[in-house]
């Protein structure tokens, strides 16, 4: 059942799944003490009749590229959904898959360890470069985040563009992680000009967001971007970064 509460007008702090596209923002919030989805467009804020439990949301264009929401239920096993917000239907597209990401009639989703790209009804194994942590598809590439082994520190996090013709592979960011420091990409949203992201800083316990970034695929440039004019998707995205040795036993969220 849908709470009578009003949702609130901008993501709050405790909303820790944010999507973005097509004039479109949804998150999953917590009102009256459901859990529900909400979505915000034109200024107007709304909780979507999606039936809980929601997981994994991910926002972008549907098959007929109008606005669609992609998310993962599990009762008990999990299965990928697809949200139609013109017109209300929903639509099982894949069992037992986790971690969907949609744009246009592809969709992204993991099987396991296996990151799988499905279109026209057929899935095929991408051949990333390492186990990601986070996953954004766009219009012919996917980005990822993911952990890998470094010569200097504990390691480093990467995020990274995977070409979905040709499978080239190319770094957009990294950030070793340190005794005490890190760095995290969080908030990846493609939007028609690219692929906008978060960067933040752990120092020990503590994280802070240092600014925004913005990837141009058609002219293969990477910008900084003032906080105002990234998307809100990565503005609110809760910051994070890779835990330290000296982060061990800081509070969850620290």
């Amino acid at each position: 059942m849908i709470p009578a509460a009003p949702p609130p007008a901008l993501p709050p702090a405790t909303a820790v799944e944010i999507a973005q596209y097509g004039g479109h923002v949804m998150w999953l919030d917590t009102i009256d003490g459901e859990k529900v989805v909400v979505d915000r467009t034109r200024g107007q804020t709304v909780t979507v009749p999606i039936a809980a439990p929601v997981r994994e949301l991910d926002l972008g264009p549907g098959p007929d590229g109008r606005p669609a929401a992609v998310y993962v239920r599990c009762r008990p096993s999990c299965d990928v959904w697809r949200y139609n917000l013109a017109n209300g239907h929903e639509t099982r597209v894949v069992r037992n898959a986790r971690r969907p990401t949609v744009w246009g009639r592809r969709l992204v989703y993991t099987h396991g360890r296996d990151v799988l790209l499905r279109e026209n009804g057929r899935s095929r194994l991408l051949a990333l470069r390492a186990d990601p942590d986070d996953l954004e598809l766009g219009p012919g590439q996917l980005a990822y985040t993911a952990l890998f082994d470094s010569d200097e520190g504990n390691g480093a996090l990467e995020l990274r563009l995977h070409a979905l013709a040709g499978g080239r592979d190319v770094p957009l960011d990294r950030g070793v992680i340190g005794e005490g420091d890190s760095t995290g990409f969080n908030g990846l949203t493609f939007l028609s000009e690219g692929l906008y992201w978060q960067r933040a800083h752990r120092s020990a316990c503590t994280v802070r967001i240092t600014g925004f970034a913005l990837y141009e695929p058609r002219r293969a440039r990477r910008r900084t971007v003032d906080r105002v004019r990234a998307p809100l998707a990565a503005r609110r995205a809760p910051a994070a970064a890779p835990d330290t040795p000296e982060s061990e036993g800081c509070e969850p969220g620290g």
